[in-house]
This record gives C-alpha cells, sequence and structure tokens, in this order.
C-alpha cells in the first residue's frame, strides 16, 4: 500500500548517504519540521526512519521527492550548431556520442532550456543552448530498486545534479550573487566541475580521476 502524503518528505539518496527531511506539508507555504542523515547500507534502518516521518504502518509505502546520484550521471551544456541540426535528422543523438561519448540506446537523456530548466521543444527548436542530462539505464533501474527496499515511492525522482543546480540557480537570482560560483561536485569514480555566471549555469565540465 501506498502511504498518502500529507507532510512534505524530501530525501536525497547519494553514494554513502541517504539525507532526509519533513516538511508541514507537500505544498506551499510550509515549514521545515525534521531533518536526518544516514549511512545508505543501512537499508533496513532507514526504511524505518522514513517510515517514522510520516507515521506509516509496515509494509506501507511513504510517498517523497527523491533526488538520486547514479554513479553514471551527467549534465552538460553545449551550444548547437543551427546549421547542422537543420541538415542532420540525427544530429542529438550523434551530438551525444561525439561530444559527450554517450550511447542514448543505453543511457536515458533529458534535454533543458539552460535559461529556465524546462524540458527543451525540440520541435520547435529556437533555443541554441541546452543542458544535456541523464544517466544510464542500468544505474537508474539499480536505484529505483533501492528505493523499493526503503519502502519509498517517488512522486518525483530527479538526478541530484539538477536539481542542487536549480537551488543555487535560484539562491543566486534571490539574493542578487554577482560574480562567478564554482560548483565542484565529486563522487567515488569521478567529479563534475560547473560554473554559474549571471545567473545561468555557463560551464560544465567533467573531472575523471
Amino acid at each position: 500500500m501506498i502511504k498518502a502524503k500529507t507532510k512534505g518528505v524530501y530525501l536525497c539518496v547519494t553514494e554513502q548517504t541517504v539525507f532526509g527531511a519533513r516538511s508541514s506539508s507537500s505544498k506551499a507555504p510550509f515549514e521545515g519540521e525534521e531533518v536526518f542523515s544516514l549511512p545508505r547500507e543501512e537499508s533496513g534502518k532507514l526504511a524505518k526512519q522514513i517510515s517514522g516521518f510520516v507515521e506509516a504502518k509496515q509494509n506501507n509505502y511513504v510517498v517523497s521527492n527523491v533526488a538520486i546520484s547514479p554513479r553514471s550521471r551527467f549534465m552538460r551544456v553545449f551550444d548547437l550548431d543551427i546549421a547542422a541540426r537543420k541538415k542532420n535528422p540525427n544530429y542529438y543523438t550523434d551530438l551525444l556520442k561525439s561530444q559527450f561519448r554517450i550511447d542514448h540506446e543505453s543511457h536515458a537523456v533529458g534535454i533543458l532550456e539552460v535559461d529556465s530548466g524546462a524540458e527543451a521543444d525540440l520541435e520547435k527548436g529556437a533555443t541554441t543552448r541546452l543542458m544535456f542530462c541523464g544517466a544510464s539505464n542500468e544505474d537508474l533501474v539499480k536505484e529505483q530498486n533501492d528505493l523499493v527496499e526503503l519502502n519509498v515511492y517517488p512522486s518525483s525522482l530527479e538526478i541530484t545534479s539538477v536539481c542542487s543546480m536549480g537551488a543555487i540557480l535560484d539562491y543566486s537570482s534571490r539574493f542578487k550573487v554577482e560574480g562567478a560560483i564554482l560548483v565542484l561536485e565529486m563522487s567515488a569514480e569521478s567529479s563534475q566541475a560547473f560554473i554559474v555566471r549571471e545567473g545561468k549555469v555557463d560551464v560544465t565540465r567533467p573531472i575523471p580521476y
């Protein structure tokens, strides 16, 4: 069974740790009520902790907003070649392979507007600068199976890189941060560097070990 979501539950599942938060409501306005962090390998303890957040009965699934960190995750900003895009019907799949070394058949890929974070309208093709993000299908299945073990049913599922960047952009815009912001995301197998400038993601670079 699925536990109806009255309070807001938010989970950030990284490679080593699960961070959780509960709010007074699932919709704004709301207040933060409680936070926790536990090692990821303690799945039994985590499941009880998460269920306790919303007083869910045993074996009930907790509806939550979830961010995951699959090892193969990526986020890249790229300036499109408009002329090449018009000539080549396979422009985007070829771009993923040639520029990012990503096979579109074995990866789930999202293409977003850099300015707004909204899903890009590829048919309209008005934007020349887009963000490509995603992860391998294999890693995404593993992450979702891990959520099932935690008795979690995600009402939304995002990659940590993307939602973290959204929070940084919102903060920099809200408080009118001047100058560039360097963001480093480090993991066991690789890292990523991002530069935010003037309220936009300006540079994205992988840092292989």
